[in-house]
């Protein structure tokens, strides 16, 4: 968790490299003592993902958000708003590979969480639902 952390307040410093590293080793820790599909695997890759997304490696931030929202799928319930936080973020990725039919699909998925799980005033559904009409 420490080295998570760390890797988190890198990333915040964008200094992704460094963040890189930490992310990199709290993986490695955590798949070698937790089980498999553990909701700790999975934020280690959405981490990944997101310091990828900052570092324009698009293809790996997708590997990682895909792998993370397979985790999440099989640890958390369907309607859990970290599943939906990893949805928007691979829209987001699509979005800035100006794949915007992939993009609408994963916030239209984000959105149907969102709906269930957080008021209609909460940012994240008020960000999504502002993406999908942008894009629609």
């Amino acid at each position: 968790m420490c080295l998570n952390n760390i890797g988190c307040v890198y990333e915040r410093e964008k200094e992704y490299e460094t963040a890189l590293e930490y992310h990199d080793r709290a993986l490695k820790i955590r798949e070698d003592f937790l089980p498999e599909y553990h909701f700790d695997i999975g934020q280690s890759h959405h981490n990944l993902g997101n310091v990828h997304r900052a570092l324009g490696r698009y293809d790996l931030a997708l590997e990682h958000y895909l792998r993370a929202l397979t985790i999440k799928n099989k640890s958390l319930p369907y309607e859990h708003r970290d599943v939906a936080l990893t949805l928007e973020n691979i829209g987001n990725v699509y979005k800035d590979k100006e794949e915007y039919d992939q993009a609408l699909e994963y916030y239209k998925k984000a959105e149907t969480i969102y709906d269930c799980c957080l008021l209609p005033t909460h940012a994240n559904v008020i960000q999504i639902k502002q993406y999908i009409q942008y894009l629609s």
